[in-house]
């Protein structure tokens, strides 16, 4: 599966819409999201579902993602990683 640049962008502002995070402007991308433990989760299954991927239950390494930014990054990193 190939996935574009601009679609993982599309694809999390809807997840994060659908915990109730909204982005005004891509300026805010970078800022912390100050998810509760309930967002992360539904974030984290919602992750799971949109793009197909199977995410441990390790969560140390999404502990680090505290931004739009970073949650996009590590979306890009999996994808190039497991060449999907």
């Amino acid at each position: 599966m190939f996935i574009e640049e601009f679609s993982i962008e599309e694809k999390l502002l809807e997840i994060f819409q659908k915990v109730g995070i909204y982005f005004e402007e891509p300026e805010f991308y970078d800022l912390p999201l100050q998810l509760d433990s309930l967002q992360f989760v539904e974030v984290i299954i919602e992750l799971e579902e949109t793009f197909m991927i199977k995410i441990t239950n390790d969560f140390s390494e999404f502990e680090k993602l505290k931004s739009f930014r970073d949650f996009y990054d590590w979306i890009k990193f999996y994808f190039s990683k497991n060449k999907i």
